[in-house]
């Protein structure tokens, strides 16, 4: 299972969510494979991000969960009860590990390797905030292929970071500074995941991209909703359906059909493990109490439940 966090991605870069033509290679990706078109972002810095996509805890806009150990310690883990079903985790960033205590997060959900700023020489941490997203996603195919144990399960998160204020990125694509940086970083991760799908493990593997909060380009927004409208895409050979049809009939969910049904081991083993943390989440079903429900857990007796009228 790999997990790449797309660092102030919206869907406002994907010309299938009625974007610009940005992020080409997302939008490719997302047309092969799985599309959640009603999916928004938590909240709007990336500490709150990664306490959301990796302990389900709702982003607060005044508080870092992050920067309080204790709390930390004490938060559900999707990387913990995926090391406990017999996971390797490894954490990839360019940049600094410590930054907002994100290492204590991190440690605490399980992950005993990671890679940040000071494992790569100090001529490749050319950007403001490190290794550029080419040098590091250089780094997680090299230790991909140099691994001893190809049999164990993995999960892999890759955060991203070159398309971060100031957009500087060793590349030109596009015209416009941020634009550029946003196709820099696309590129960059469609290539990986090409290179991923040659692989012997591909058939076994689930690839999840989604944006850390919402998204920074274009910069004229003003509902929030479309602010924080964000991308949220599968793909892999671990997608296929459990029959003798690989293709499956409607890739882009906002309300996933009830006919797509998929069976394979990786994402099977990830909807049971987030259902830990939100028992109310169905990965790629509606919730049987309502086809227009969303759910959020906010404690054990508690819930947050908002109905949105044919939207």
């Amino acid at each position: 299972i790999y997990i790449i966090l797309l660092e102030s991605f919206s869907t406002h870069l994907m010309p299938s969510m009625g974007g610009e033509a940005i992020a080409t290679r997302l939008d490719s990706i997302a047309s092969a494979g799985l599309s959640f078109t009603e999916f928004y972002a938590n909240s709007f810095r990336t500490d709150r991000a990664l306490a959301s996509v990796l302990s389900a805890y709702p982003g607060i806009p005044t508080v870092s969960v992050m920067k309080s150990v204790g709390k930390i310690e004490s938060l559900p883990s999707l990387p913990l009860a995926l090391k406990d079903a017999g996971y390797d985790l490894t954490y990839y960033y360019g940049g600094d590990i410590n930054f907002t205590n994100m290492r204590a997060l991190l440690a605490a959900g399980g992950f005993s390797r990671i890679v940040s700023d000071t494992d790569f020489p100090i001529t490749q941490r050319l950007g403001k905030w490190g290794a550029h997203d080419d040098i590091l996603f250089s780094r997680v195919e090299h230790d991909l292929a140099s691994a001893r144990d190809n049999s164990a399960p993995r999960l892999t998160v890759i955060q991203t970071s070159s398309s971060h204020e100031p957009f500087d990125v060793p590349a030109t694509i596009l015209p416009g500074k941020e634009a550029n940086a946003f196709a820099f970083t696309d590129s960059i991760v469609g290539r990986f995941v090409d290179k991923l799908s040659l692989t012997p493990r591909w058939d076994s593997t689930l690839v999840m991209l989604v944006a850390d909060h919402y998204g920074c380009h274009p910069r004229n927004l003003t509902s929030m909703r479309d602010r924080h409208h964000i991308p949220l895409v599968m793909t892999g050979g671990a997608l296929r359906r459990h029959d003798r049809h690989p293709r499956v009939a409607d890739r882009h969910c906002g309300h996933t059909p009830r006919h797509a049904r998929y069976r394979p081991q990786p994402l099977h083993i990830l909807e049971r493990h987030i259902r830990q943390l939100i028992p109310e989440i169905r990965l790629l079903r509606t919730p049987r109490r309502s086809r227009n429900a969303r759910y959020l857990r906010l404690s054990r007796h508690r819930h947050l439940h908002r109905r949105h009228s044919g939207k």
